[in-house]
Protein backbone atom coordinates (compact mmCIF):
# COMPACT_ATOMS: atom_id res chain seq x y z
CA UNK A 1 0.00 0.00 0.00
CA UNK A 2 1.66 3.44 -0.80
CA UNK A 3 1.84 5.50 2.24
CA UNK A 4 1.26 9.27 2.28
CA UNK A 5 5.29 10.11 2.58
CA UNK A 6 5.41 8.09 -0.40
CA UNK A 7 3.58 9.63 -2.30
CA UNK A 8 4.70 13.13 -1.07
CA UNK A 9 8.12 12.40 -2.25
CA UNK A 10 7.03 11.36 -6.07
CA UNK A 11 5.55 14.46 -6.07
CA UNK A 12 8.39 16.61 -5.17
CA UNK A 13 10.21 14.75 -7.88
CA UNK A 14 7.89 15.07 -10.53
CA UNK A 15 7.78 18.99 -9.63
CA UNK A 16 11.25 18.85 -10.11
CA UNK A 17 11.41 16.99 -13.44
CA UNK A 18 8.71 19.87 -14.37
CA UNK A 19 10.87 22.96 -13.32
CA UNK A 20 13.90 21.23 -15.26
CA UNK A 21 11.86 20.91 -18.14
CA UNK A 22 10.87 24.30 -17.98
CA UNK A 23 14.32 25.62 -17.48
CA UNK A 24 14.80 24.33 -20.88
CA UNK A 25 13.26 26.46 -22.61
CA UNK A 26 15.33 29.54 -21.54
CA UNK A 27 18.17 29.89 -24.00
CA UNK A 28 20.77 30.47 -21.11
CA UNK A 29 20.01 27.46 -19.42
CA UNK A 30 20.06 25.29 -22.92
CA UNK A 31 23.72 26.83 -23.47
CA UNK A 32 24.77 25.91 -20.05
CA UNK A 33 23.56 22.71 -20.39
CA UNK A 34 25.31 22.24 -24.07
CA UNK A 35 28.53 23.41 -22.37
CA UNK A 36 28.65 20.77 -19.72
CA UNK A 37 28.18 18.07 -21.75
CA UNK A 38 30.51 19.09 -24.72
CA UNK A 39 33.24 19.62 -21.29
CA UNK A 40 31.92 15.88 -20.14
CA UNK A 41 32.47 14.60 -23.92
CA UNK A 42 35.98 16.00 -23.91
CA UNK A 43 37.29 14.89 -20.39
CA UNK A 44 36.21 11.63 -21.34
CA UNK A 45 38.30 11.73 -24.83
CA UNK A 46 41.57 12.95 -22.73
CA UNK A 47 41.05 9.96 -20.29
CA UNK A 48 40.29 7.62 -22.85
CA UNK A 49 43.26 8.68 -24.74
CA UNK A 50 45.39 8.55 -21.73
CA UNK A 51 44.61 5.15 -20.72
CA UNK A 52 44.39 4.06 -24.75
CA UNK A 53 48.31 5.45 -24.71
CA UNK A 54 49.42 2.75 -22.52
CA UNK A 55 50.70 -0.90 -22.86
CA UNK A 56 48.57 -3.61 -21.91
CA UNK A 57 48.42 -7.24 -22.44
CA UNK A 58 45.60 -8.70 -24.71
CA UNK A 59 44.58 -12.45 -25.31
CA UNK A 60 44.01 -12.74 -29.05
CA UNK A 61 41.89 -16.16 -30.57
CA UNK A 62 43.05 -17.28 -33.73
CA UNK A 63 42.00 -20.00 -35.73
CA UNK A 64 44.83 -22.21 -37.19
CA UNK A 65 45.52 -25.17 -39.78
CA UNK A 66 47.12 -28.01 -40.48
CA UNK A 67 48.57 -28.42 -44.04
CA UNK A 68 51.33 -30.86 -45.43
CA UNK A 69 50.19 -33.75 -43.93
CA UNK A 70 52.71 -36.59 -45.11
CA UNK A 71 50.78 -37.98 -48.18
CA UNK A 72 50.55 -41.34 -46.50
CA UNK A 73 49.45 -40.47 -43.30
CA UNK A 74 46.34 -39.96 -42.11
CA UNK A 75 45.55 -37.16 -39.16
CA UNK A 76 42.83 -38.67 -37.29
CA UNK A 77 42.45 -36.74 -33.67
CA UNK A 78 40.53 -33.12 -33.49
CA UNK A 79 43.46 -30.72 -32.40
CA UNK A 80 42.55 -27.19 -31.72
CA UNK A 81 41.05 -25.50 -34.10
CA UNK A 82 42.75 -22.31 -33.20
CA UNK A 83 45.05 -20.92 -30.97
CA UNK A 84 45.39 -18.25 -27.42
CA UNK A 85 47.86 -15.58 -28.63
CA UNK A 86 49.02 -13.41 -25.77
CA UNK A 87 49.94 -9.86 -27.33
CA UNK A 88 51.63 -6.77 -25.66
CA UNK A 89 50.52 -3.39 -27.31
CA UNK A 90 48.84 0.04 -26.80
CA UNK A 91 45.56 0.12 -25.91
CA UNK A 92 44.35 1.57 -29.23
CA UNK A 93 45.75 -1.42 -30.96
CA UNK A 94 44.67 -3.91 -28.69
CA UNK A 95 40.95 -2.74 -29.18
CA UNK A 96 41.25 -2.86 -32.71
CA UNK A 97 41.74 -6.48 -32.32
CA UNK A 98 39.04 -7.41 -30.25
CA UNK A 99 36.56 -5.49 -33.24
CA UNK A 100 38.61 -6.90 -35.75
CA UNK A 101 38.43 -10.95 -34.97
CA UNK A 102 41.08 -12.15 -37.42
CA UNK A 103 39.16 -14.33 -39.90
CA UNK A 104 42.42 -16.07 -42.14
CA UNK A 105 43.60 -19.64 -40.43
CA UNK A 106 47.62 -19.01 -39.49
CA UNK A 107 48.99 -22.20 -41.45
CA UNK A 108 50.64 -24.83 -39.38
CA UNK A 109 53.33 -26.66 -41.78
CA UNK A 110 53.95 -30.54 -40.52
CA UNK A 111 56.04 -31.02 -43.05
CA UNK A 112 58.92 -31.12 -41.02
CA UNK A 113 57.41 -32.92 -38.40
CA UNK A 114 59.33 -35.90 -36.82
CA UNK A 115 56.89 -38.53 -36.20
CA UNK A 116 56.98 -41.18 -34.12
CA UNK A 117 55.60 -44.96 -34.14
CA UNK A 118 52.51 -46.00 -31.37
CA UNK A 119 50.73 -49.25 -31.25
CA UNK A 120 47.89 -48.29 -33.66
CA UNK A 121 49.59 -45.36 -35.79
CA UNK A 122 51.82 -42.63 -34.92
CA UNK A 123 51.77 -38.94 -33.14
CA UNK A 124 53.85 -35.89 -32.87
CA UNK A 125 54.06 -33.68 -30.09
CA UNK A 126 54.70 -29.39 -31.09
CA UNK A 127 56.28 -27.42 -28.29
CA UNK A 128 55.74 -23.75 -28.74
CA UNK A 129 58.75 -23.02 -29.80
CA UNK A 130 58.75 -25.45 -32.59
CA UNK A 131 55.67 -23.10 -34.46
CA UNK A 132 56.90 -19.88 -33.05
CA UNK A 133 58.08 -18.66 -36.22
CA UNK A 134 55.35 -19.88 -38.17
CA UNK A 135 52.62 -17.53 -36.24
CA UNK A 136 54.49 -14.99 -35.86
CA UNK A 137 55.41 -14.84 -39.88
CA UNK A 138 51.61 -14.92 -40.97
CA UNK A 139 50.60 -12.71 -37.84
CA UNK A 140 52.17 -9.07 -38.74
CA UNK A 141 50.48 -7.16 -36.71
CA UNK A 142 51.35 -9.04 -33.18
CA UNK A 143 54.56 -7.37 -33.17
CA UNK A 144 54.95 -8.13 -29.63
CA UNK A 145 53.96 -11.73 -29.24
CA UNK A 146 54.05 -12.53 -25.95
CA UNK A 147 52.95 -15.87 -25.40
CA UNK A 148 51.07 -18.58 -27.43
CA UNK A 149 48.74 -21.57 -25.45
CA UNK A 150 48.54 -24.47 -25.76
CA UNK A 151 51.94 -24.56 -25.34
CA UNK A 152 52.12 -27.92 -27.21
CA UNK A 153 50.02 -29.46 -30.22
CA UNK A 154 49.45 -32.95 -29.81
CA UNK A 155 48.72 -34.64 -33.51
CA UNK A 156 47.78 -38.22 -34.14
CA UNK A 157 48.02 -39.83 -37.36
CA UNK A 158 47.92 -43.20 -39.30
CA UNK A 159 48.73 -45.37 -42.26
CA UNK A 160 46.52 -43.67 -45.21
CA UNK A 161 45.22 -46.62 -47.17
CA UNK A 162 44.30 -45.82 -51.07
CA UNK A 163 41.24 -47.73 -52.41
CA UNK A 164 39.77 -48.03 -56.28
CA UNK A 165 36.17 -48.24 -56.39
CA UNK A 166 33.55 -48.24 -58.90
CA UNK A 167 31.14 -45.45 -59.24
CA UNK A 168 27.56 -45.73 -59.66
CA UNK A 169 25.20 -43.37 -61.21
CA UNK A 170 21.61 -42.41 -59.25
CA UNK A 171 19.74 -41.23 -62.66
CA UNK A 172 16.15 -41.60 -63.03
CA UNK A 173 14.40 -41.56 -66.47
CA UNK A 174 12.70 -42.31 -68.70
CA UNK A 175 12.61 -43.09 -72.54
CA UNK A 176 9.98 -42.29 -75.03
CA UNK A 177 8.16 -44.70 -77.49
CA UNK A 178 10.63 -46.13 -80.03
CA UNK A 179 13.82 -44.94 -78.18
CA UNK A 180 16.10 -47.07 -76.55
CA UNK A 181 19.66 -47.67 -74.92
CA UNK A 182 21.59 -48.81 -77.74
CA UNK A 183 24.34 -49.27 -75.10
CA UNK A 184 25.84 -49.21 -71.45
CA UNK A 185 25.65 -46.28 -69.89
CA UNK A 186 29.23 -44.73 -69.87
CA UNK A 187 30.57 -43.40 -66.57
CA UNK A 188 33.56 -41.31 -67.46
CA UNK A 189 35.65 -42.42 -64.58
CA UNK A 190 34.04 -45.89 -64.11
CA UNK A 191 36.10 -45.86 -60.92
CA UNK A 192 37.73 -43.26 -58.30
CA UNK A 193 40.11 -43.45 -55.51
CA UNK A 194 39.17 -43.23 -52.23
CA UNK A 195 41.44 -42.63 -49.70
CA UNK A 196 41.41 -42.87 -45.64
CA UNK A 197 41.44 -45.21 -42.25
CA UNK A 198 42.01 -48.60 -42.67
CA UNK A 199 39.32 -49.65 -41.14
CA UNK A 200 37.03 -47.42 -43.26
CA UNK A 201 38.54 -47.81 -46.76
CA UNK A 202 37.54 -51.70 -46.40
CA UNK A 203 34.25 -50.69 -45.97
CA UNK A 204 33.21 -49.30 -48.97
CA UNK A 205 32.66 -50.89 -51.82
CA UNK A 206 31.64 -48.19 -54.42
CA UNK A 207 30.88 -44.08 -54.65
CA UNK A 208 27.32 -43.05 -55.69
CA UNK A 209 26.86 -39.99 -57.74
CA UNK A 210 24.08 -37.18 -56.46
CA UNK A 211 20.31 -37.84 -57.55
CA UNK A 212 19.17 -36.48 -60.33
CA UNK A 213 15.72 -36.75 -62.28
CA UNK A 214 16.14 -36.01 -66.27
CA UNK A 215 12.24 -36.67 -67.40
CA UNK A 216 11.34 -38.80 -70.39
CA UNK A 217 14.67 -39.15 -73.10
CA UNK A 218 14.84 -39.34 -76.72
CA UNK A 219 18.19 -38.70 -77.63
CA UNK A 220 21.85 -38.91 -76.12
CA UNK A 221 22.59 -37.11 -73.24
CA UNK A 222 25.71 -36.56 -71.17
CA UNK A 223 25.65 -34.75 -67.65
CA UNK A 224 28.46 -34.02 -65.28
CA UNK A 225 27.22 -35.52 -61.70
CA UNK A 226 29.02 -34.48 -58.26
CA UNK A 227 29.91 -37.67 -56.44
CA UNK A 228 28.29 -38.17 -53.05
CA UNK A 229 30.53 -37.49 -50.21
CA UNK A 230 31.18 -39.69 -46.68
CA UNK A 231 29.96 -38.76 -43.25
CA UNK A 232 33.52 -40.27 -41.81
CA UNK A 233 35.50 -36.72 -42.13
CA UNK A 234 38.42 -39.81 -42.41
CA UNK A 235 37.55 -41.00 -45.72
CA UNK A 236 38.66 -38.23 -48.98
CA UNK A 237 37.80 -38.88 -52.57
CA UNK A 238 40.39 -38.40 -55.68
CA UNK A 239 38.00 -36.35 -57.31
CA UNK A 240 34.43 -34.68 -56.51
CA UNK A 241 32.42 -35.17 -60.01
CA UNK A 242 31.72 -37.72 -63.09
CA UNK A 243 30.53 -37.57 -66.34
CA UNK A 244 27.65 -39.82 -67.03
CA UNK A 245 26.37 -40.09 -70.73
CA UNK A 246 23.28 -42.37 -71.88
CA UNK A 247 23.39 -43.69 -75.18
CA UNK A 248 19.72 -43.49 -76.32
CA UNK A 249 18.44 -43.05 -79.65
CA UNK A 250 15.44 -43.53 -82.42
CA UNK A 251 14.90 -46.95 -83.08
CA UNK A 252 12.89 -48.91 -85.75
CA UNK A 253 11.92 -52.12 -86.21
CA UNK A 254 13.02 -54.79 -88.76
CA UNK A 255 12.79 -58.72 -90.17
CA UNK A 256 15.88 -60.70 -92.27
CA UNK A 257 15.08 -63.85 -93.58
CA UNK A 258 18.41 -66.30 -92.70
CA UNK A 259 19.86 -69.47 -93.62
CA UNK A 260 20.54 -71.98 -90.91
CA UNK A 261 23.76 -73.43 -91.22
CA UNK A 262 24.57 -76.55 -88.93
CA UNK A 263 27.32 -77.35 -87.46
CA UNK A 264 27.61 -81.11 -86.69
CA UNK A 265 30.22 -83.82 -87.86
CA UNK A 266 31.48 -83.89 -91.94
CA UNK A 267 30.31 -87.25 -92.31
CA UNK A 268 26.65 -86.77 -91.85
CA UNK A 269 24.30 -84.68 -94.24
CA UNK A 270 22.09 -82.88 -92.29
CA UNK A 271 19.11 -80.63 -93.33
CA UNK A 272 17.03 -78.79 -91.40
CA UNK A 273 13.28 -77.97 -91.91
CA UNK A 274 12.67 -74.79 -92.20
CA UNK A 275 15.50 -74.01 -94.28
CA UNK A 276 15.59 -70.54 -93.09
CA UNK A 277 14.18 -68.67 -90.00
CA UNK A 278 13.01 -65.39 -90.18
CA UNK A 279 14.45 -62.68 -87.64
CA UNK A 280 12.84 -59.59 -86.05
CA UNK A 281 15.06 -56.90 -84.50
CA UNK A 282 15.33 -53.20 -83.63
CA UNK A 283 18.32 -50.88 -84.89
CA UNK A 284 18.54 -47.22 -84.98
CA UNK A 285 17.30 -44.74 -88.04
CA UNK A 286 21.50 -44.01 -88.22
CA UNK A 287 22.18 -47.81 -88.51
CA UNK A 288 18.85 -49.31 -90.56
CA UNK A 289 20.58 -48.47 -94.27
CA UNK A 290 23.75 -50.58 -93.13
CA UNK A 291 22.10 -53.97 -92.79
CA UNK A 292 22.35 -56.94 -94.89
CA UNK A 293 22.49 -60.44 -94.69
CA UNK A 294 25.90 -60.93 -94.86
CA UNK A 295 26.12 -59.37 -90.80
CA UNK A 296 24.25 -62.55 -89.40
CA UNK A 297 25.24 -66.36 -88.99
CA UNK A 298 22.44 -68.19 -87.26
CA UNK A 299 23.87 -72.09 -86.56
CA UNK A 300 22.17 -74.96 -85.71
CA UNK A 301 24.28 -77.78 -83.47
CA UNK A 302 24.07 -81.15 -83.56
CA UNK A 303 25.03 -83.60 -81.51
CA UNK A 304 23.80 -87.65 -80.76
CA UNK A 305 22.02 -86.44 -78.08
CA UNK A 306 19.88 -84.35 -79.79
CA UNK A 307 15.72 -85.20 -80.21
CA UNK A 308 14.13 -84.02 -83.34
CA UNK A 309 14.89 -80.18 -82.70
CA UNK A 310 18.00 -78.51 -83.21
CA UNK A 311 18.27 -75.20 -80.68
CA UNK A 312 19.19 -72.33 -82.75
CA UNK A 313 22.32 -69.39 -82.06
CA UNK A 314 23.63 -66.53 -83.41
CA UNK A 315 27.49 -67.27 -84.08
CA UNK A 316 27.65 -63.26 -85.86
CA UNK A 317 25.18 -60.51 -86.02
CA UNK A 318 26.09 -56.75 -85.77
CA UNK A 319 26.55 -55.17 -82.36
CA UNK A 320 24.26 -52.45 -82.59
CA UNK A 321 21.10 -54.45 -83.26
CA UNK A 322 19.33 -55.97 -80.88
CA UNK A 323 17.38 -59.41 -81.80
CA UNK A 324 13.90 -59.61 -80.36
CA UNK A 325 12.59 -62.65 -82.00
CA UNK A 326 13.65 -65.64 -84.32
CA UNK A 327 10.56 -67.12 -86.10
CA UNK A 328 11.05 -70.48 -85.73
CA UNK A 329 13.23 -70.59 -82.44
CA UNK A 330 13.78 -74.23 -83.16
CA UNK A 331 14.28 -76.30 -86.00
CA UNK A 332 13.91 -79.90 -86.98
CA UNK A 333 16.31 -82.19 -88.89
CA UNK A 334 16.73 -85.01 -91.10
CA UNK A 335 19.85 -87.12 -92.00
CA UNK A 336 20.34 -87.83 -95.27
CA UNK A 337 22.77 -90.83 -96.65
Amino acid sequence: MTTKKGITKHKAGYSLLKKSVKNLKDPEARNHLYVFFVCLLISVFIWLSIKLSKDYQATVFHPVKYVSVPDDKLLTNNPPAEIALKVKGKGTELLSLQFNRPEESIRIDLSEAQLKEKDDGYYVELPTVWFLSQVARQSKYYNNLVDIQPDTLFLEFEDLKFRKVPVKHRLNFKLEQQVWLNDSIVIEPDSVIIAGKVSAVDQINSVLTDRKKLGLLNKPVSIKLGLQGFKQKTLKLEQDSVLVTIPCERYTEAKIKLPVFVNGPDTLNIRTFPQNVEVTYWVSLDNYQRINKGMFRVQANFSSNNNRFLDLEFTRKPVYIQVKSVEPNKVEYILLK
